[in-house]
């Protein structure tokens, strides 16, 4: 089947040199993860970054929480990144309660159990510029991870940041990467949140954010 979307989200893959890539589908609006993974090298190359528009070939094989997984048979094209297209994008996949999206409830706001039966893993929210702030992540195994706290509806969040662009930033200079990605997020009223199910461990899926977008 032929498929095309809109790219937000570029995350690393936990074997260097490879990214995960989402984004969605503008004509039922539905999240797509396309597989297998593509390299970093790969994805510069074609000018594969979020607001670029991919058209595919390929087929939904993906179970439950990870049906957005499609695998890609063949790349047709990519059409250059627009940054009209990626809002719009945003805007169709954007919904209010995290936990409305997932079905689920989030324990410590952080890590949702895998025996819930969650039926996607992947989320569009809006946060208030207000609401946000980034801290480093002081855990030894990830010194240059950056982590998000934002609120949604009442709850608050605080998650690692998985951006590919700011997790190459923070591999460099997390505190640079840090105070621009924060002078950023100030620009704008509101911003997008693009939220991510990790492959469960221990019994349970960590939540990321794949992209924050200003509005």
């Amino acid at each position: 089947m032929a498929c095309s979307i809109i790219v937000t989200d570029l995350t690393p893959h936990s074997k260097g040199g490879l990214l995960y890539i989402a984004g969605v589908d503008m004509e039922t609006g539905q999240n797509v993860r396309p597989l297998p993974y593509l390299s970093e090298r790969g994805c510069v190359a074609k000018g594969i970054v979020p607001g670029a528009m991919l058209e595919m070939e390929g087929e939904f094989y993906g179970e439950p929480p990870f049906v957005e997984d499609f695998f890609m048979e063949r790349l047709l094209s990519v059409t250059p990144a627009s940054g009209a297209a990626l809002k719009k994008a945003l805007s169709a996949s954007c919904r209010a309660s995290l936990a409305r999206e997932f079905q689920s409830m989030i324990i410590d706001n952080r890590y949702i159990k895998q025996d819930q039966g969650v039926g996607r893993s992947l989320a569009t929210v809006r946060c208030r510029r207000n609401k946000v702030k980034l801290t480093p992540d002081n855990r030894a195994t990830h010194t240059h991870i950056i982590r998000m706290i934002f609120q949604n509806e009442r709850d608050w969040f605080n998650i690692p940041l998985m951006q590919w662009a700011w997790y190459r930033a923070g591999l460099k200079n997390r505190a640079d990467a840090i105070s621009e990605l924060q002078a950023r997020m100030q620009r704008y009223e509101e911003l997008f949140v693009r939220i991510g199910l990790a492959r469960a461990r221990e019994g349970m899926y960590s939540l990321q954010v794949n992209g924050v977008y200003g509005v």
